[in-house]
């Protein structure tokens, strides 16, 4: 297989990772329905519904019987009816059975005045409960640096990879094949190497002129220079073959290679310094997890180092990017969607530069690679800042609304149930002073004192 096979996720499979593996935000109070004063005010309402239509059926029922009591006691002294006593005795069995369900119904208004204090202190209870569950530390979407790193920067830094391979591959490939014979056949005798003297190369060019082109991250690059010591036995030459070039115009670079033949293994090293580059735009990530776009007027200097040894080969690409800008254009729906896509595209507008370094070692399987880079620790940070800024500003919009929610309930409930209680008292102590008063007429006219009540 030939040395430039790359051998890497796609920003896909890494993206789906990254989604598999994210830590997703969390809301101790997430629904109205879960508020501890929502659950107790419910609680407490159904509570007095049913108590206070209790107390007002009786205080209705004591009123139809004093009012009752009132009409026959007033019709038993209008008339000199014979059977006067029996009414008087009716309007006593009612005035005592009256007088008993007023004292029932003052007991349970007292214990009901008693319980409309302790379901107030219960709401302010369940107030707090709901404003130190919102104060808790929700936890908010988190960003994985070296996760983003990874997909943001997969396809670059595979082309990266790729491209310095097959450079280098094609200078590996560019000296004459050892062992070939140029000389010429027609040519009579034999050569005799005189001892002592050392033995030079058959074939060798000790300087050509050469240029041609190639592509550096994406870029095409034009190139010139010169090539040393090129020769069909190496292992006769105390210099290695090499490369010296240059690339000018629109992207300046400085190229140099070295074929080392004299060793037991084959050693290369491959150099190439370029102080920049442009990109142009670029879609970075996966648009089913997170999609960005790399802003046209971005700059990238590189410094390639290479080396092999034999078939092995390890080396390092450093890049360095500036004046970059992003955008986030689409988020997966399970990492926040278009609303922290938004937080993201506010927060990353500070990161300008970053720098990234590669790390690949290959041989004749492929080359693998892994790269460092600040892109996803600052990418995180800033988005994670961001994330939690605007949940802090939540959890505070969320206690004033839970404050403001907590005086509506408790001024309804003083509103409400205070002024039923109010009015229910004022109508048990009116029924109360009309069964007294019509007592006091009984025994009036009984002429007995204390004898009955």
């Amino acid at each position: 297989p030939s040395p430039t096979k790359i051998i890497s996720d796609s920003p896909k499979q890494i993206g789906q990772d990254w989604l598999d593996n994210l830590i997703l935000p969390t809301n101790p109070v997430s629904d109205a329905t879960e508020l501890q004063l929502t659950k107790t005010s419910q609680h407490i309402s159904e509570y007095w519904s049913r108590e206070l239509h209790s107390v007002t059926q009786a205080i209705a029922e004591i009123n139809q019987r004093t009012k009752t009591l009132g009409q026959i006691a007033k019709q038993a002294t209008s008339n000199d009816n014979p059977l006067r006593s029996r009414w008087q005795d009716n309007s006593y069995i009612g005035l005592k059975t009256a007088d008993s369900q007023s004292q029932q119904v003052a007991d349970q208004l007292e214990s009901l005045n008693l319980k409309y204090i302790e379901h107030l202190e219960q709401l302010e209870a369940a107030g707090k409960i709901d404003a130190q569950s919102a104060s808790l530390p929700a936890s908010s979407l988190q960003l994985d640096g070296s996760k983003i790193t990874k997909l943001l920067l997969a396809e670059i830094h595979k082309d990266a990879v790729e491209q310095s391979m097959t450079m280098f591959h094609w200078f590996q490939n560019s000296r004459p094949e050892i062992g070939a014979d140029f000389s010429n056949k027609n040519m009579r005798g034999v050569d005799v190497p005189l001892k002592g003297v050392k033995q030079s190369p058959g074939f060798l060019v000790k300087k050509i002129e050469i240029n041609g082109e190639g592509r550096l991250l994406d870029q095409q690059i034009h190139f010139s220079g010169n090539a040393y010591n090129l020769s069909t036995e190496p292992q006769l030459m105390e210099d290695p073959a090499r490369f010296e070039l240059r690339a000018q115009g629109k992207h300046h670079a400085v190229i140099s290679c070295t074929l080392n033949r004299n060793g037991d293994h084959p050693t290369d090293d491959f150099q190439i310094a370029c102080p920049s580059l442009s990109l142009g735009e670029r879609q970075l990530g996966h648009e089913d997890s997170l999609a960005v776009t790399l802003g046209p007027s971005n700059e990238v200097s590189a410094k390639i180092n290479l080396q092999s040894t034999g078939a092995n080969t390890t080396g390092t690409i450093q890049l360095r990017f500036t004046n970059v800008a992003f955008h986030v254009d689409k988020l997966n729906e399970i990492a926040g969607g278009k609303v922290a896509a938004l937080q993201m595209n506010q927060a990353v507008t500070a990161i300008r530069d970053f720098e990234s370094t590669i790390h690949l070692t290959g041989n004749a399987d492929g080359v693998h690679f892994h790269a460092n880079s600040d892109l996803g620790k600052r990418f995180a940070t800033a988005v994670n800042q961001s994330i939690q800024q605007r949940t802090q500003n939540q959890v505070q919009q969320r206690l004033a609304s839970l404050t403001t929610q907590k005086r509506q309930i408790v001024d309804s409930f003083r509103s409400q149930i205070g002024g039923e209680l109010k009015k229910l008292n004022a109508a048990l102590s009116n029924n109360r002073s009309r069964i007294a008063n019509m007592k006091l007429n009984t025994k009036k006219a009984d002429g007995l004192r204390n004898s009955r009540f």
